[in-house]
């Protein structure tokens, strides 16, 4: 078993291995053959050691210049690693305050006004994601065996990752501006209440029974007999009269009533005319 595990181990293992030894003696024999020439015969750069041949002027400015492009590359990754830390952390806050905006939720009444600091909080939610959503920028070729390959190959991957910094550090500094808001109208949410108050108990209490019929009736009991009747009270003050109503139909013709007594005689008249001259017997 043993023997299996070693075995297994230098397989997995044993090439990255003998490549660490091979680089590391070859660094050690570069820095004892540039000792030696720079003891013995000075003048020679360690450069010339690594590449085994001699350096020309010109191909020791290119080498400078190599150099400096990869520094400013660095640079650049640095910035990139940098506003990715930022990033985590207004996420970070941002969850925090998330959480926080539920807990003031739960004691406060009413809870519509927790939307408020919920909406930038959210846009900065959002915007972090975004961040990450963005493409990687193209890596330099480390080959060297072409300087002035490597130089473009550098300059250009620095240009990209510049490009793709600032665009990043925009959405930062977007992100940060609108949580501070987040952050602002949480705080005046949170004083408001504290120096206000929300409902208390008492209220909550009976507001839930007033939606709530089944409770309604559980406190109410059992419905009890009808007690006696109470004294009558007195006539209340007559109310203010009425608009008259519309006329109503005619109702049917009742039985004739009984004949009424004689009323009394009525006054004597005034004398008539005198009436026509009648026949006496002698003359009939």
């Amino acid at each position: 078993m043993v023997f299996k595990r070693l075995l297994t181990f230098l397989v997995q293992y044993g090439e990255k291995l003998f490549s660490f030894l091979e680089k590391q003696g070859t660094k050690c024999r570069n820095a004892l053959t540039f000792s030696l020439l720079f003891v013995i015969n000075p003048g020679h750069k360690y450069i010339e050691v690594q590449k085994r041949r001699m350096i020309s002027q010109d191909e020791e400015n290119k080498s400078e210049t190599l150099n400096v492009a990869k520094l400013e590359y660095e640079d650049e990754f640095s910035r990139r690693k940098s506003s990715d830390e930022k990033s985590k952390t207004l996420l970070t806050i941002a969850s925090l305050l998330l959480a926080a905006c539920a807990g003031v939720a739960v004691n406060i009444e009413p809870k519509w006004p927790i939307i408020i600091p919920l909406i930038p909080i959210m846009i900065s939610i959002y915007l972090v994601l975004d961040y990450y959503a963005i493409d990687f920028v193209t890596l330099p070729d480390y080959g060297e065996s072409n300087i002035d390959e490597a130089i473009k190959s550098y300059d250009s991957s620095t240009v990209d990752c510049r490009d793709s910094n600032d665009y990043k550090v925009g959405i930062n500094r977007t992100s940060t501006r609108v949580l501070t808001w987040g952050v602002l109208l949480l705080l005046a949410v949170f004083i408001y209440y504290a120096l206000v108050g929300s409902s208390s108990s008492e209220d909550k209490l009976v507001q839930i029974i007033k939606n709530r019929h089944d409770l309604q009736v559980l406190l109410r009991g059992p419905e009890g007999p009808v007690g006696p009747a109470g004294l009558m009270g007195k006539q209340g003050e007559n109310g203010t009269k009425g608009i008259q109503g519309p006329e109503g139909l005619r109702g049917f013709q009742g039985t004739v009533g009984p004949k009424g007594p004689q009323g009394k005689p009525g006054e004597k008249g005034s004398q008539g005319p005198p009436g026509p001259a009648g026949y006496t017997k002698t003359q009939k």
